[in-house]
């Protein structure tokens, strides 16, 4: 293969890759083509399940039975709510995990949140799965997907980062608020419990050392009179807290039971301090621990929600929520003010008197001038291309006739072209000289410089042999 064929074959081959590598390049990934679903705005609040999570007191937690900044390992039972992990979920067992059982059916809301990207061991049917980045997804909750028979979203639909910020305000204002409802110790008994509070929204207790060490005895047996409606705050010190297996039963105030253990409870754990807790046994109430990691063993049920930085074990999530709009203690005051009006009768000689009362309006009148000034930019944009092709002929001979073209074009911006023709003819014995240009359309040069040396030689021996004849 000559140069100028390697040449066109380098040519043709480097733009075939180039038209090869556009599309690949500026292919944009289909999440469709593998099952999945990108979050938009579209859809994120019927996978959040609320449109404004501003409007609640602990903003997008309000809405999951289990609420983690990190991962969440499980291992066996269940979570029969919500379940959102800001790192990656359900580590800790190969065996498949369910979420969301007592929910109502044909929710649109996302059962299964993760900020990772991992993605494993949970039943998957009728599911939807929300994964922060596509990552370690297992094969079976993939063939589902696959199937239609569960959804797999890709995205960011919780900031966790975010919301636990938030969180933490919300546990350290709830520390702060003043005490407000009582707790009474029965003196036979001392895991026997009964708080009073009488706040139609919030009632607060702060455990004192000596409370806080039989709360973290294994059992409290605890009776809540609130009034209906109304929330109860129990702030809890310490650093390691064990969460006690709990009998709760619930009065309004004016000491009718409304609920015997069971799911929903209005009351809150509030471990603002605590870096790991542990839960003993069933429990009824919320827990609040955004810095904690929580920890419990199989047997156990949670009839609230959980609310920490990450959680391994096994214990059983129910498939409660806290999720209050408005947490405040502060009472309203009502004000009433009476007025007394007395009215005299007395007999009086009445007389008229004629008033006349001016009345001057004054109009001002106020007058806005805007003005408006529109800059127009015109820009333009002028492109030149010159094109030059040079053949230069020469020709030898004894007698010749050579005509001469010279053509010359000027392009101007306005796209006008201008044409100069000169045209020279002489007669004369001239000697003049053929070359050619190298290029792939003329072939070899080296044959064409032989031809064209030769042909001088011939012509300049014959210019001598006619000037030694005259």
């Amino acid at each position: 293969m000559d140069k100028i064929k390697f040449k066109r074959f380098l040519s043709i081959f480097t733009s075939l890759c180039i038209v090869g590598a556009v599309p690949i390049l500026s292919h944009k990934f289909d999440f469709a083509d593998k099952g999945f679903q990108q979050v938009t705005e579209a859809n994120r609040s019927e996978l959040l399940g609320i449109s404004d999570k501003n409007e609640y007191f602990l903003g997008a937690a309000s809405q999951f039975s289990v609420f983690l900044h990190d991962d969440f390992s499980a291992h066996g039972s269940d979570c029969e709510g919500r379940l959102a992990a800001g790192g990656n979920a359900n580590m800790g067992d190969p065996v498949s995990y369910s979420v969301g059982a007592k929910l109502e059916e044909g929710t649109k809301v996302a059962q299964i949140v993760v900020g990772g990207d991992t993605l494993k061991s949970f039943q998957p049917d009728g599911k939807r799965f929300v994964v922060g980045s596509e990552g370690t997804i297992s094969d079976e909750i993939k063939h589902f997907a696959d199937d239609g028979q569960c959804e797999i979203y890709v995205g960011k639909l919780i900031d966790f980062d975010k919301e636990f910020e938030l969180l933490r305000e919300r546990s350290k204002y709830l520390t702060e608020l003043e005490p407000n409802a009582n707790l009474g110790i029965d003196k036979y008994y001392e895991k026997g419990w009964t708080i009073t509070g009488n706040d139609d929204n919030l009632n607060i207790v702060d455990l004192t050392e000596d409370q806080a060490k039989i709360f973290n005895d294994g059992y409290i047996q605890m009776d809540v009179y609130i009034p209906e409606g109304s929330y109860l705050v129990i702030n809890v010190p310490g650093d390691d807290i064990q969460l006690p297996l709990t009998n709760m039963r619930l009065y309004n105030d004016k000491g009718e039971l409304i609920q015997d253990k069971g799911e929903d409870m209005p009351v809150l754990y509030n471990l603002m301090d605590a870096t790991k807790f542990k839960y003993t046994g069933s429990i009824q109430g919320s827990t609040l621990a955004p810095d904690a990691d929580g920890s419990g063993d199989e047997g156990g049920h949670v009839a609230g929600a959980t609310i920490a930085k990450s959680f391994d074990g096994g214990i059983q999530f129910g498939y409660s929520s806290f999720n209050p709009k408005m947490l405040s203690a502060t009472e309203e005051t009502t004000t009433t003010t009476s007025t007394t009006t007395t009215t005299t009768t007395t007999p009086t000689t009445t007389s008229t008197t004629s008033t006349t009362t001016t009345t001057t309006t004054t109009t001002t009148t106020t007058t806005t001038t805007t003005t408006m000034t529109t800059t127009t930019t015109t820009t333009t944009t002028m492109t030149t291309t010159t094109t030059t092709t040079t053949t230069t002929t020469t020709t030898t001979t004894t007698t010749t006739t050579t005509t001469t073209i010279i053509t010359n074009q000027v392009v101007t911006a306005a796209s006008k072209t201008s044409t100069t023709t000169s045209v020279t003819t002489s007669k004369a014995p001239v000697t003049t000289t053929t070359s050619k240009n190298n290029s792939p359309k003329t072939g070899d040069s080296s044959g064409y410089g032989a031809i064209a040396a030769l042909t001088i030689a011939v012509g300049v021996f014959a210019v001598s042999l006619k000037r030694r004849d005259k």
